[in-house]
């Protein structure tokens, strides 16, 4: 969106919140503790192990990952129960389907290292922060789903990043 990439980093963090944790910084717990917090979140349950996959094969952290599936869907949303799509992926066809969750994890964290952390779209603007993402991944000018919840996306998913790593 032409109007969201002239946005400077201030007026980014002034609308999206000053949500600036690293994406890439790893998560320090163990498949074990994941799960313990993914139990009875639906499709999540036990998957603690395809988040730490993901983090050793993209860089992207496996909290941040559980954070994003967990605001996204809570692993029990009709997407993610029925088309395994744990983090809301949609493609110019609609809502993606995979064929289990762990290929959506894996998927969500290379979309995230290939179009955001190694960006080399126009800008080549390396995106590492929650507040720089949620600014292109769901910008509240996107009209395709409620743009008030976009504006909240940095701020849900850093508040279950915390969680996950209390717990």
């Amino acid at each position: 969106d032409q109007k969201q990439a002239e946005m400077t980093d201030s007026e980014m963090r002034q609308v999206y919140g000053d949500y600036t944790r690293d994406i890439t910084t790893p998560y320090k717990g163990t498949a074990a503790d994941l799960n313990k917090y993914l139990e009875g979140k639906g499709v999540l349950s036990g998957q603690g192990q395809a988040f730490i996959d993901a983090q050793n094969k993209y860089g992207i952290s496996a909290a941040v990952l559980a954070g994003i599936a967990i605001s996204e869907s809570g692993g029990t949303s009709s997407l993610a129960r029925k088309r395994f799509n744990v983090t809301s992926i949609s493609s110019s066809r609609g809502w993606r389907r995979f064929n289990n969750v762990s290929e959506c994890i894996d998927y969500t964290a290379s979309m995230l290292a290939n179009r955001y952390v190694k960006n080399s779209g126009l800008s080549g603007v390396s995106l590492k922060t929650l507040y720089q993402i949620n600014a292109k991944y769901c910008p509240v000018s996107d009209t395709r789903n409620n743009s008030s919840n976009n504006r909240f996306w940095a701020q849900n998913v850093e508040n279950k990043v915390r969680e996950i790593e209390k717990a």
